[in-house]
């Protein structure tokens, strides 16, 4: 056991001591000063304190790079987190414009079969795939935003020059509930001079107030441009007008249902034509031609010319010359049902959103996201109501031509 901690002692001496005293002895013997062993306890004190400042350095460098890859770490983790973002946001986006996209497709003009017959289901198909898309719109904004509610509302009246009220036609899931009941909107008080003060009525007022109809400014030439080749920029429309209330408990123009609850309200107006209504039906558009003058599919004529050049085409078949069943074939005759205007009637409305209950308020882009649901769908409903009228009409001369044709072979009979 002697041996073994004599064999320690002279490894850790050797390993600790061993190089600093070996220095101090060469130099001792290289300087040969006068009292060595002050020399050499001197030389181990400077030693030692070079040595220490030494680890010293060096650990503020193991620190300066630690700090450093922590740095970096972080940043690297901030870019990652902005790229994902950055590729959540896009394929938000790219959501946003495929839900666009189906409103603007489903506006395409119904196809009518080239006899002239339409089914008897046809409006009823058309309203159910309006509510159907007008419901999916509704949901889709409600995730988008993250909101406790949305709700689709259309301002009526009762009689039709009684007080204005919204009555809601489409909510979200957790808001069945407002279909049952109306919401007085709180006409603006006029004033003196019997201008309504908007701030005296219901919030929502405000997104009818005629001053949001008013057409924007048109664009300036500059000073420096040239009038002869200078072109006006088109200037997109503008954006529904939208409320946003980033509290509602500090609102009092805002109602609640039950009790108030902290949170956020948001709506933008929808403004439409609607064609299907008691005084859309035109008694013209009953006996009117359904369709206009056949057209040769091969060429892409329009109007009098095409309704010109139809009968000389036929004439030539007619005599036989050429190969008739050439130009036969050549001449295909497409039928276009003609669509009809109805006497419309202007529907204003809101597409609105909230967050009561969970206290959070909207963002900039979610404004827009709002107000653009509400453009596009008063765009979908104006042209799905006029596909709805179109079927209409086509319906009831259908019945007027049976009607007619009984009545023909009574009159025979008789």
């Amino acid at each position: 056991l002697f041996c073994r901690n004599m064999s320690l002692d002279a490894s850790f001496l050797q390993q600790h001591v061993g190089p600093a005293l070996a220095k101090a002895l060469s130099e001792v013997v290289v300087k040969n000063p006068e009292d060595a062993i002050d020399f050499i306890g001197n030389y181990l004190i400077k030693y030692a304190k070079d040595n220490e400042e030494l680890l010293a350095e060096s650990s503020k460098i193991q620190e300066t790079q630690n700090v450093q890859q922590a740095a970096e770490a972080t940043v690297a983790s901030q870019n990652k987190a902005k790229k994902s973002l950055a590729t959540a946001l896009a394929t938000q986006l790219q959501d946003d414009e495929a839900l666009f996209t189906e409103l603007a497709e489903a506006q395409a003009r119904f196809e009518s079969p080239e006899d002239g017959v339409v089914k008897p289901s046809l409006g009823p198909e058309l309203r159910l795939k309006t509510l159907a898309v007008v419901q999916k719109v509704i949901d889709y904004v409600k995730s988008r935003t993250g909101a406790n509610a949305c709700y689709l509302g259309e301002l009526r009246s009762m009689p039709e020059d009684g007080p204005k009220f919204l009555s809601y036609s489409t909510t979200g899931a957790d808001s069945q509930f407002l279909v049952q009941d109306n919401v007085s909107l709180g006409e603006p008080e006029p004033d003196e001079e019997d201008t309504p003060k908007p701030e005296t009525g219901a919030l929502t007022w405000t997104l009818f107030d005629p001053v949001h109809d008013e057409p924007p400014p048109e664009p300036e030439m500059p000073e420096d441009a040239d009038p002869e080749t200078w072109v006006a920029p088109v200037v997109p429309p503008p954006l529904p007008p939208k409320v946003h209330v980033q509290n509602v408990l500090r609102e009092e123009r805002m109602k609640f249902y039950k009790f108030p609850r902290k949170g956020a309200y948001l709506a933008a107006r929808v403004k439409y034509n609607n064609s299907i209504h008691a005084e859309a039906l035109n008694a013209e558009h009953l006996t009117a031609d359904p369709y206009p003058e056949p057209v040769e599919g091969g060429e892409e004529e329009e109007g009098e010319a095409a309704a010109e050049e139809e009968p000389a085409a036929a004439e030539e078949v007619g005599e036989g010359e050429g190969d008739a069943e050439g130009e036969a074939a050549a001449l295909v005759i497409k039928k276009e049902l003609k669509i009809w205007d109805a006497n419309t009637a202007e529907v204003k409305g809101v597409l609105a959103v909230d967050t009561m209950g969970s206290g959070r308020s909207f963002t900039g882009q979610e404004e827009e996201f709002v107000q653009r649901a509400a453009a596009a769908l008063s765009t979908f409903l104006e042209a799905m109501t006029k596909h709805q009228y179109q079927a209409e009409v086509v319906l009831q001369r259908n019945r007027l031509a049976s009607n007619a044709a009984l009545a023909e072979g009574a009159e025979g009979r008789a």
